[in-house]
């Protein structure tokens, strides 16, 4: 899979080349498209998550808070796409008990990321807030899908979902707490990775 390829190629690399970095990190959501292009599904909502993500990835290819806003701003878009789509995947009749407490548990471990990361935001406490309660929004929803309708695809589906909460944390502590060394190989690593996995199991759903 030429994605795969891509990926790590990109992952391996991006710490010791920005020029690599820069070449290759646009073709990676357009490569996914174009795999969920030729699966059985076809859902604008998974088509319009890829566009909002290449998005992002452009714009926090760029130096500077104004980039890291309108990158944030894109994948929150992209994370509403996607969690529409999840929302649709679901049964119409979901078992409340069960709902509301995956949705506790999660709303619970962003809560408390944020409050892990607050001190150090600045003025983007509350940018990162929305962010990181439609990222559990999103985790959320897809393990309910497992939950509900358990599959190998629906557990790439939330396993994806949580890697892709772990990718996040990381370019947060990066970016805000401290530098990790080899950031861009374990963010980008495990975005890579969590895309993959979630578009691979929604295209057979």
């Amino acid at each position: 899979m030429v994605y795969l390829f891509i990926a790590v190629l990109h992952s391996y690399y991006a710490d010791d080349s920005e020029r690599f970095r820069r070449t290759t990190k646009p073709l990676l959501m357009p490569l996914l498209a174009l795999f969920y292009w030729f699966s059985p599904s076809d859902s604008p909502w998974i088509y319009g998550a890829l566009l909002f993500a290449w998005l992002g990835d452009v714009a926090l290819l760029k130096h500077g808070s104004v980039f890291f806003i309108l990158g944030l701003v894109s994948f929150l878009v992209g994370h509403l796409g996607m969690s529409s789509h999840l929302a649709n995947q679901l049964p119409a009749a979901l078992n409340a008990s069960t709902t509301g407490m995956v949705f506790l548990v999660m709303l619970t471990i962003a809560a408390g990321l944020f409050n892990y990361l607050r001190p150090h935001l600045g003025s983007l406490k509350l940018p990162v807030l929305v962010y990181c309660l439609i990222l559990a929004t999103k985790g959320s929803l897809a393990l309910l899908l497992f939950w509900h309708m358990p599959s190998a695809m629906t557990w790439l589906v939330a396993a994806g979902a949580l890697v892709f909460m772990a990718s996040d944390l990381t370019l947060a502590i990066n970016r805000f707490v401290t530098p990790i060394h080899k950031a861009h190989l374990w963010v980008m690593s495990s975005y890579t990775l969590a895309q993959g996995m979630m578009v691979v199991g929604l295209s057979q759903l």
